[in-house]
């Protein structure tokens, strides 16, 4: 029965401390996207362009250069494998890539993603 009561405190401190990872998680990400954008005139096509992506990709390329995070430091701000992040990263410069080269057109993900 000692074995059971040990095992059930270390299963609620764990629950407890993922918890509180989420809460610090959910903080950051409020806090990064209070974050002070460049100035009103300069990258209006790309702001509007980031804007038009699914908010996952639109989230990994805020962090990434808007808060200078690695693809690292995003997947443990997000909560996703580092794998999952190279790969968002990767669809969303594809994306933003066409829909700056084309115009203001709206982004879509491809049928297949």
């Amino acid at each position: 029965m000692w074995l059971f009561g040990v095992a059930r405190g270390a299963l609620r401190n764990y629950q407890r401390g993922d918890r509180r990872r989420w809460a610090l998680a959910d903080r950051i990400r409020g806090s990064v996207f209070e974050a002070i954008a460049p100035s009103a005139d300069a990258g209006v096509e790309v702001r509007d362009a980031i804007a038009r992506l699914p908010p996952d990709l639109a989230e990994v390329v805020e962090l990434v250069h808007w808060e200078q995070f690695s693809l690292a430091e995003v997947a443990q701000v997000v909560g996703v494998p580092a794998s999952t992040v190279r790969g968002r990263y990767q669809r969303a410069k594809d994306l933003l890539r066409d829909a700056l080269a084309v115009g203001t057109g709206p982004v879509h993900l491809p049928s297949d993603a």
